[in-house]
């Protein structure tokens, strides 16, 4: 009987949410409180998954893990995450990232390969995912699915990103259920070389639009202050990282108007 009730909360906070397979991508601290306006940022480990083409300006390795315990709440749902960029000199940049979400019961892991190419002030990226579904008695279904990013520096204070996710438009089970296809947007701008402010919009093809707004303020170089908000669903989201000699540590809390509060963890080298 808790097997049971706990594929059902599963199910019923994915549907809550608007969330279905696959589209846990974005759990990571930094990322959680820009939301759909991260597709803006470069210079980012994380840009792995939200947007290729981001990780084209970086010029040495970086790695990064993230945790998050207890989404929303349930103590049985996690979700965990390691990405790496690793620079090939003028051929371009390679990453690479693998995501798990869910319990033994129901498990969603996504393995991401990752390569992106810089032309002057234009990026481009493209990911190549290889999803995995496992669900107990059951048995595991798999997905192959294809992102494409770009990312345009219109001027030294403010960048436009977009990408597109499934592009190739995957399915997964007998039933051939399709996985998520979204388009993001989003312009980021520093009004100060200590302020960044980003705005972005997703547009899921099944669903209404999800605009985000994001801040980050460094009131000194190892300290950031982050806070965000994003419609549909609503979720008001803050935290900061820090930065000690090569590590970053960043934290981010997500509060859901219906499901409540969820701490997202990451630890970076840089």
């Amino acid at each position: 009987m808790k097997k049971i009730v706990l594929i059902i909360s599963l199910f019923t906070f994915c549907a809550t949410i608007s969330f279905s397979a696959f589209e846990l991508k974005g759990n990571f601290p930094r990322s959680i409180i820009f939301g759909s306006s991260f597709v803006a940022m470069e210079n980012d480990v994380w840009s792995t998954r939200f947007n290729p083409a981001g990780i084209a300006s970086l010029s040495s390795f970086q790695s990064s893990v993230s945790y998050s315990p207890q989404l929303f709440g349930i103590k049985e749902i996690s979700s965990s995450a390691f990405s790496f960029v690793y620079p090939l000199n003028d051929i371009g940049v390679l990453g690479g990232s693998v995501h798990s979400f869910g319990f033994e019961m129901y498990r969603e892991i996504s393995p991401t390969i990752s390569f992106a190419k810089q032309f002057d002030d234009f990026s481009f990226g493209v990911n190549l995912n290889y999803n995995m579904l496992t669900i107990e008695r059951y048995g595991n279904e798999v997905a192959l699915g294809i992102d494409i990013g770009a990312l345009a520096n219109i001027s030294e204070n403010i960048s436009i990103g977009f990408s597109t996710t499934n592009i190739n438009s995957p399915t997964i089970s007998q039933k051939k259920e399709k996985l998520p296809q979204t388009f993001l947007l989003g312009v980021s701008y520093k009004p100060i070389e200590s302020t960044l402010l980003a705005v972005g919009v997703e547009k899921d093809v099944r669903y209404n639009p999800s605009p985000s707004v994001g801040l980050e303020i460094f009131p000194i170089d190892e300290l950031a202050l982050r806070v965000g908000i994003q419609d549909e669903p609503t979720l008001f989201n803050a935290g900061f990282g820090v930065h000690v000699s090569n590590f970053v540590f960043d934290y981010a809390a997500s509060s859901h108007q219906i499901l409540g509060l969820t701490h997202y963890i990451s630890i970076s080298f840089q």
